[in-house]
């Protein structure tokens, strides 16, 4: 490698015109390279491309939080300006059903949010704002995708999974019951997060026998219930409401997971078509993140846009066709 001129690239990342996208790459080869980065320059550059007026694309946020926990050597306050976003970014997410929760872009942009929230709490040293419920949804996401036949979306499952397993702020953690025979098992430690303190440590926690309910859904205890205390005619009518109500929700569960896999391969869809046109359209010009709006005269925008950013007067016949590339933010230009 021509380490010196390599060394001069990555120097881009300090520069303020230097797209999120570019700086998030940029600044992971910097690291893999051992090159030294000013890294006050970076964060202060990144805050004032995450700046709430400028009403920064999902994606990029992510990247920004991204970057600032990757920056060693700084102390800036400009670190819990962009630490201040994860909850932010976390309101913006979509939630599928109350049981999932992912980010604009998918999978890569999710898993991507979860290591760099978690990696900038851990420089920070306080838990980020993510409640577990949202925590738990993010998880539930990222496990639904175990099974892509992309490898680049199974890295993403592993990056996030690795994250939510080994962070020391909110661990996911789960119970798997025995045989309904009263079981028993140990735990190390128990601490509470807020404060730490130790609740139990070495115990063995082993079944009592008024714990056998808790191997019991509430749909089955209620069943129970309902056993001891109606009469035989309204268990006959209870019982074919409750058979009806199984067989809903079982149609329910099916329709969420068809949802969750139509829309993960929308989003696959979408990366593919984007990676087509700019390999067939090597000789046109791609603006991203243009201040643009595609609604409007198409060929109107672009020519405003060169006007108003780059000072160079241009007419719509000065082009051969210009539409959006399957997201709004790119345009491409012939």
């Amino acid at each position: 490698i021509a380490a010196r001129e390599f060394e001069k690239t990555l120097k881009l990342v300090e520069d303020d015109k230097t797209k999120m996208q570019d700086r998030f790459y940029g600044v992971q080869a910097a690291l893999d390279f051992g090159s030294t980065l000013t890294s006050d320059t970076i964060l202060k550059s990144v805050v004032s491309q995450l700046a709430p007026n400028l009403d920064a694309p999902l994606a990029s946020q992510v990247y920004g939080l991204h970057i600032s926990s990757n920056l060693a050597g700084t102390t800036s306050p400009d670190l819990t300006t962009v630490f201040s976003m994860v909850e932010d970014i976390v309101g913006q997410a979509d939630e599928v059903n109350e049981k999932y929760l992912q980010l604009e872009g998918g999978l890569g942009v999710t898993a991507l949010f979860v290591e760099g929230a978690f990696s900038l709490a851990t420089k920070l040293k306080k838990p980020p704002v993510i409640s577990p419920v949202k925590l738990q949804q993010l998880a539930s996401y990222v496990l639904s995708r175990k099974d892509s036949q992309s490898l680049k979306s199974v890295y993403f499952v592993l990056l996030a999974s690795k994250t939510l397993s080994s962070n020391p702020f909110l661990t996911p953690v789960c119970v798997t019951p025995g045989v309904p025979s009263l079981a028993a098992f140990s735990a190390d430690q128990v601490a509470t997060v807020t404060d730490g303190a130790v609740i139990l440590s070495k115990e063995v926690l082993k079944a009592t026998p008024t714990d056998k309910d808790m191997n019991c859904s509430p749909m089955e205890q209620v069943m129970k219930l309902i056993d001891e205390h109606c009469t035989p005619e309204m268990k006959v009518i209870l019982h074919a409401i409750t058979a009806e109500l199984d067989k809903k929700g079982e149609v329910i569960k099916q329709q969420s997971e068809e949802i969750i896999s139509l829309k993960n391969a929308v989003t696959d869809l979408e990366i593919r078509i984007t990676e087509q046109e700019r390999y067939s359209s090597k000789d046109c010009i791609i603006l991203e993140n243009a201040p643009i709006n595609p609604k409007n005269d198409i060929f109107a925008e672009v020519c405003g846009f060169f006007k108003n950013y780059l000072n160079y007067e241009c007419k719509p016949f000065d082009f051969k066709a210009a539409h959006p590339i399957n997201v709004k933010t790119v345009i491409l230009l012939s």
